[in-house]
């Protein structure tokens, strides 16, 4: 790993910050430099670096100011992951809106998502839920084209939770954040210029568990999503979960409202004009206490 030029830049002082991202870089042969102020970087330099890791506590400084110009200015096509030290849920989603950022690594993340995150950076396919699952796992699938067809789904999707005890509580928000995500594809209105050649069936659910995970993904083959899309509909998630759901809530707010709920990690892939696949992992190891108070994950990949 050492004579592979760095991929990955980190900008972190918390020392347990460092020693978690330097590991899981090193497993997963992702060259990261660490740094530890942006002093020690000439701005330009970071034109070097497809992957931007910044520590929470770095940012109220130079480089909280100088990131939006590096996602717009120098270096558009930059990646920016933030990780959240303080573990506070609503301030790192914030956070991570604010600073434009595609990435948002929890101080407490578990390792096998980091480490997928950083194989798929370091790969560019992004597809597939098997990426957050250990080797060998089948997944189940489901293809829909109306929303007729969603609700045997979603019963094989509940008894699939079922088997690996997956919380109730925790079961039903997985369920209506799906069935929103379903919905939401469905019925989402395609310019008719578009349409030839589209999936007469255009919603594909998977679902495999590995005894870590429980993972779920709606494809959506109509790919209409971008990035600026992303963003917009997880802001207004974060005002409907403030401010309470209003009858008029957009399908796509609300789903990614019930996810962040529900999820230990959420994971958006995005092929601009072809498809768009929303991952939900749900961490069978944690107790419903500790996911009330944990900072879900999110990565958007596009």
């Amino acid at each position: 790993m050492e004579s592979e030029a760095p991929r990955g830049l980190l900008i972190a002082e918390d020392a347990k910050t460092v020693a978690m991202l330097q590991r899981v870089a090193s497993a997963a042969q992702f060259p990261l430099r660490w740094i530890s102020t942006v002093d020690e970087i000439a701005a330009e330099q970071i034109a070097d670096y497809s992957l931007l890791v910044l520590g929470e506590s770095v940012l109220g400084g130079a480089v909280g100011s100088q990131v939006e110009l590096l996602r717009r200015g120098a270096h558009p096509s930059l990646r920016i992951a933030v990780v959240d030290e303080s573990q506070d849920r609503r301030a790192a989603l914030d956070r991570i809106l604010v600073q434009h950022a595609d990435h948002l690594i929890p101080a407490g993340t578990s390792e096998d998502v980091l480490f997928a995150t950083l194989r798929k950076l370091g790969s560019g396919t992004f597809f597939g839920l098997e990426r957050y699952l250990l080797p060998g796992v089948n997944a189940d699938f489901w293809t829909l084209g109306s929303s007729d067809e969603k609700t045997p789904v979603l019963d094989q999707l509940r008894a699939s939770a079922d088997r690996v005890n997956c919380h109730p509580r925790i079961t039903d928000l997985l369920l209506s954040a799906v069935d929103e995500m379903i919905i939401n594809a469905i019925y989402r209105p395609v310019p008719s210029a578009e349409t030839t050649g589209r999936s007469v069936r255009p919603v594909t659910v998977a679902c495999a568990t590995d005894g870590r995970f429980l993972a779920v993904s709606v494809r959506d083959e109509h790919g209409l999503f971008r990035h600026e899309d992303l963003i917009r509909a997880i802001r207004k998630a974060l005002v409907h979960e403030e401010r309470g759901i209003a009858e008029t809530a957009v399908h796509a707010s609300l789903g990614f409202r019930l996810m962040l709920a529900a999820l230990s990690h959420l994971a958006i892939n995005v092929e601009p004009g072809r498809r768009t696949e929303i991952i939900g992992l749900v961490d069978l190891r944690l107790s419903l206490k500790e996911y009330r108070s944990a900072v879900p994950g999110l990565g958007m990949f596009t």
